[in-house]
């Protein structure tokens, strides 16, 4: 009788079609509730083990592809008619379908075991003042991730030496089988089932880490926050993520940035922006008014209002705004280096004016003509009002 292979889906508790956030969010919860770290039960390291070599194959696009159409992610894999995992195609429907390597299936030219690839990715939020994204700041971010135990040199074995080369498969990890089946003899490569595919046998677990190989620890990390980096941006710090099971390099710690609002400036990308109100007797007869500015050495800068300006006329200072990052700046030309600050000048209007004010509106009023105002001119030549 062939032994069918073990159904992944049901080991991390989804349905077949499952989607990629939902396996993830699947996986995440059962390797909280059973890490070794956490769960002192004596089966909870295999149930962490066994949870982890699911979603190692059902969160990989290419293994549960294999999985699901042969029962297992090695492609050169076979593991009885009907697969395994809830229902994939027979062997016999990929065959005859055309969308199988039919030499491998025969010759048993599937991967071998699986060599030293990559971490998780550890994701965490940052958040920043405008100041401290305006300018750049160093940053201190404390997270928990997975790291090789000392104890045993991520081996899982007492003292990093409480092992022995596994004889089953000569310390590759990979064994042959050959099955005799309604098709004649295949054969096919897989995991060695008596070391786990990992080509050693643990003599003496590592007490400190109960065998795992690795530890949860908390760590401490300075970021330093580039200046003008933006709202909703992505950070990524190379290597400093979840170590890799197989020995290969560290994931990535990918920070997403959240920057909190400013009392009176906006900006749109690099370029700043701020609204200056101004009396109408500024606007009329011109002043000088005191603005805000964005900069490390000066708080304010001193702008000359000409006579007659309207409301909502903008002002643009170039240079003035933040620091365009180099992975934002585009165009062989275009070498700018910073945004540029756009001052909006609002007349407003006075009120809760006085008896005497009030006269005194209307005398200046009556003594205005019609070409001191174009645009109401205009607009009563266009609409005849």
């Amino acid at each position: 009788m062939i032994k069918m292979a073990k159904n992944y889906y049901e080991i991390l508790g989804v349905q077949k079609a499952a989607s990629d956030e939902e396996l993830k969010s699947a996986y995440r919860k059962l390797a909280k509730q059973y890490h070794p770290d956490i769960n002192k039960a004596p089966e909870a390291a295999s149930k962490f083990k066994e949870i982890n070599e699911a979603y190692e194959v059902l969160g990989d696009k290419t293994k549960r592809q294999n999985y699901d159409r042969f029962g297992t992610a090695e492609p050169g894999g076979f593991s009885g008619f009907g697969g395994g995992g809830g229902g994939g195609s027979s062997i016999f429907e990929d065959l005859f379908s055309g969308g199988t390597d039919f030499f491998n299936i025969f010759t048993g030219g599937g991967q071998q075991r699986r060599g030293p690839g990559k971490g998780e990715d550890i994701y965490k939020n940052i958040t920043l003042t405008f100041e401290e994204a305006a300018f750049g700041t160093t940053k201190e971010l404390k997270f928990d991730r997975s790291e090789s135990c000392n104890s045993c040199r991520g081996t899982g074995a007492k003292g990093g030496t409480a092992y022995t080369q596994c004889a089953q498969c000569n310390g590759t990890g990979a064994v042959r089988v050959t099955r005799e089946t309604p098709l004649g003899r295949m054969v096919s490569t897989g995991a060695c089932r008596a070391c786990g595919g990992k080509g050693r046998i643990v003599k003496q677990t590592c007490p400190d880490c109960n065998g795992a190989g690795y530890i949860r620890r908390s760590v401490v990390k300075k970021i330093d926050i580039p200046e003008g980096i933006g709202n909703g941006q992505v950070m990524t710090i190379m290597r400093e993520g979840e170590r890799d099971p197989e020995g290969g390099e560290n994931g990535n710690l990918v920070l997403a940035i959240k920057v909190m609002p400013h009392r009176f400036f906006e900006r749109d990308g690099s370029d700043l922006f701020i609204t200056v109100p101004i009396t109408f007797s500024q606007a009329a007869l011109g002043a000088t008014v005191r603005v805000p500015v964005l900069k490390k050495d000066q708080a304010f800068i001193e702008l000359r209002i000409e006579p007659g300006t309207q409301s909502h006329t903008l002002i643009t200072r170039e240079r003035e705004g933040l620091k365009i990052l180099k992975s934002e700046r585009t165009g062989l030309f275009n070498r700018k280096d910073r945004g540029d600050l756009n001052i909006n000048i609002v007349v407003e209007t006075p009120r809760n004016l006085t008896p005497q004010q009030k006269e005194l509106v209307k005398e200046f009023a009556n003594s205005c003509n019609d070409l001191q105002y174009p645009k109401i001119r205009d607009y009563q030549n266009k609409t005849n009002l």
